[in-house]
């Protein structure tokens, strides 16, 4: 390999590591989501921002701020702890403040953590989708 292509390497190694990667966020609210259970347990009566426009992240930051008040006690509570663990360490890093925007949450409806969720997980896959675009080109 010559000193080019290695130059190359490393630096879409750096951009990847810079990248703010959101999948193990999702992975963890799809775990989430997959516990009926402990979201019928946890989320009563929790109502959440559902069909997102506009600022979507917004209303990411809308929904979770709720979810963090919540004290859960049961068996799902260490994979809420998790959860919003890692939607503290997102809004933190410095590489994902390009994902983060202040415009307000303008959804129409709320519902229920499923259709929250089901909400979160496509605009997180629709951020992935967006930072590997940003990395092949």
């Amino acid at each position: 390999m010559n000193s080019t292509m290695l130059s190359y390497v490393a630096f879409c190694c750096l951009n990847i590591v810079n990248q703010c990667n959101v999948n193990e966020f999702r992975n963890k609210i799809i775990s989430l989501n997959n516990s009926k259970t402990c979201l019928n347990r946890e989320f009563v009566n929790l109502s959440l921002p559902t069909k997102w426009t506009g600022c979507k992240w917004s209303c990411l930051d809308k929904g979770f701020e709720a979810i963090q008040n919540l004290k859960p006690n049961s068996r799902c509570a260490e994979k809420i702890k998790s959860l919003n663990k890692r939607y503290t360490q997102i809004k933190r890093k410095q590489a994902c403040k390009s994902i983060i925007c202040n415009a307000m949450c303008d959804n129409s409806t709320s519902g229920d953590t499923g259709k929250f969720f089901s909400e979160a997980i496509e605009h997180l896959q629709a951020v992935t989708r967006e930072n590997m675009r940003w990395i092949s080109n």
